[in-house]
């Protein structure tokens, strides 16, 4: 936010009109944050709106944080099918759940399935920078975990 004021953000975000993809559904979640309360909800609706008409889109970086800062429900499902994905959905997918915090708990298992196997993540003919991924899924994985039990 360039100049500090919140008035001037909610008025460009309601000219920006209904997101038509993920990358704007996800700007949308950002600038959100930056707004107060009351003029926050409309501007998460909208983003929603689209993840829920684009299920086939869930798999996509950035769809994670977008259904945490919208809808806990909805976040399980979305987390869930990111959990799924390679790197670096999968690190995106686990951040929030980590940042979704004890109501991730039912991802519990499968985050610990994640920690718990013998085998990198990513192939290792890419070299060192595969063995990083693969640290930074085990450490997100671990993050998110560790969230999960914080206040559970």
């Amino acid at each position: 936010m360039v100049t500090g004021d919140r008035t001037v953000l909610s008025e460009v975000l309601e000219t920006v009109g209904e997101p038509e993809d993920w990358t704007l559904a996800y700007q949308l979640v950002l600038a959100a944050a930056l707004l107060d309360p009351v003029d926050r909800a409309p501007v998460l609706a909208r983003a929603e709106k689209w993840l829920r008409a684009n299920q086939r889109r869930w798999g996509l970086t950035g769809t994670a944080q977008i259904a945490v800062a919208c809808d806990p429900d909805l976040a399980l499902q979305v987390l869930d099918r990111g959990l799924l994905q390679r790197e670096p959905v999968l690190v995106d997918t686990l951040n929030a759940a980590a940042a979704l915090g004890p109501a991730a708990a039912p991802l519990r298992p499968r985050i610990e399935v994640l920690l718990a196997r013998d085998q990198r993540f990513t192939d290792l003919r890419g070299g060192m920078w595969t063995i990083r991924l693969d640290d930074r899924i085990r450490q997100a994985a671990a993050n998110a975990l560790a969230a999960i039990e914080e206040c559970a």
